[in-house]
């Protein structure tokens, strides 16, 4: 099967979840026995072709697009690159092209779309018109909203965006994939996909079950009063951060220690808190090996946000490490909780929540026992139940 996978971003271009997300998915089809390509706009090269190489067993074509390229260069985008972007969003004229030329050499019979802002819907009106198969998969909320995080536009601004995208994705014939049924229930009550085909495909970590059996029996043999949690992301208040924080002050328990790993606008914030109290300890972002590290020493993964995270990719990420975890009752995290029978869920919306959970999982026999389920529970999250699911879903239609 020749699948081509369309994402603004593709390895090394790693700017978010999304794109390992999308690496996992392109590499994992391939060694299924599919023929792969990925289109993207992050070249840095301004020519008119397309800039092609091959990245573990997957055809990778990159256009360029100016104000990607400024984002990857870490410049700062100005108004002219907003209104190129939204506009771009609607019509990519030069994208289309070079895409329609592509999909006529490459003879796709599955076209993926994930992230396509800088590409617009077009592809999708070509490609059911020229009877290939066509499924999106819904990474974020920016087709509701702009900023992504929902209810942060103004109400005339995101309701001019939500009318402008619902008439562009309006083609019942595309199947509509999330990995969360949060994230549909959401996109559904704001009156988008309403003759879609959905399906809940959930996010997967290239799974090592012998290492991760290691990782739990390590864990499962600790027997120290001392309890490492951990926060990983984003530094902003839709994160939780703040209120994490100040429920972690409020427990006096000198035993235990919060590791704080990520960049964002409370940065500051963050810096001033670990001098407050020496408990908690502020790492910045790290490389990928070096959050790793701080996985394995850690005890509880605690992921407070106060947005509907669309999946929450950090809580199976922690889990291959034995990290057990307390989330939010927001978005789709409680969904992976359940599964994975990791961790706890607290109401967002009750005060005192967050600390109670802390109190909790100070005890090492409660963490054991969240440990325990990871094993028999991670094979859900792997990426050869994802490529299943998306297999039976491309051979459907």
């Amino acid at each position: 099967m020749n699948i081509l996978i369309l994402n603004m971003f593709y390895f090394p271009n790693m700017v978010g979840g999304t794109e390992n997300s999308v690496k996992l998915l392109a590499e994992g089809l391939v060694k299924d026995g599919n023929q792969v390509a990925v289109y993207t706009n992050d070249s840095l090269t301004n020519t008119k072709d397309l800039e092609e190489c091959f990245v573990n067993g997957v055809y990778v074509y990159r256009d360029y697009f100016h104000p990607i390229a400024k984002k990857i260069l870490g410049k700062k985008s100005n108004i002219f690159d907003k209104v190129v972007g939204k506009l771009a969003s609607i019509n990519n004229v030069s994208s289309n092209k070079k895409l329609k030329n592509l999909i006529k050499d490459f003879k796709p019979n599955v076209i993926h779309t994930n992230n396509i802002m800088s590409m617009s819907f077009w592809v999708w009106r070509y490609g059911v018109k020229n009877g290939i198969k066509v499924v999106h998969t819904l990474r974020d909320y920016w087709l509701i909203d702009a900023k992504y995080t929902l209810n942060s536009s103004t109400f005339l601004i995101a309701s001019v965006h939500r009318i402008i995208f619902r008439i562009l994705t309006n083609i019942p014939e595309v199947v509509i994939t999330a990995p969360s049924n949060c994230t549909l229930e959401i996109f559904r009550k704001y009156s988008f996909f309403e003759n879609n085909k959905l399906f809940r495909v959930e996010n997967c970590v290239d799974l090592n079950k012998y290492y991760n059996y290691k990782l739990i029996k390590e864990k499962m043999n600790l027997n120290t009063n001392s309890i490492k949690f951990i926060y990983v992301g984003r530094l902003g208040r839709y994160k939780g951060i703040d209120l994490l924080i100040k429920a972690f002050k409020e427990v006096k328990n000198p035993d235990i220690r919060l590791i704080i790993c990520g960049s964002g606008p409370l940065e500051l914030f963050v810096k001033n808190e670990t001098i407050v109290d020496n408990r908690i300890i502020y790492l910045g972002q790290l490389s990928m090996e070096d959050l790793y590290e701080q996985y394995k020493i850690a005890d509880v993964l605690v992921v407070p946000s106060v947005w509907d995270e669309p999946f929450g990719r950090i809580v199976i990420e922690g889990a291959m490490f034995g990290l057990v975890s307390i989330v939010s009752s927001n978005g789709g995290l409680k969904e992976i909780v359940m599964n994975l029978k990791n961790g706890e869920v607290y109401d967002i919306d009750t005060s005192d929540s967050i600390k109670n959970k802390i109190y909790k999982f100070m005890d090492r026999k409660v963490i054991k026992t969240y440990i325990s389920n990871i094993d028999n529970n991670m094979e859900y999250y792997s990426l050869k139940a994802q490529i299943k699911k998306f297999k039976e879903i491309y051979e459907e239609l």
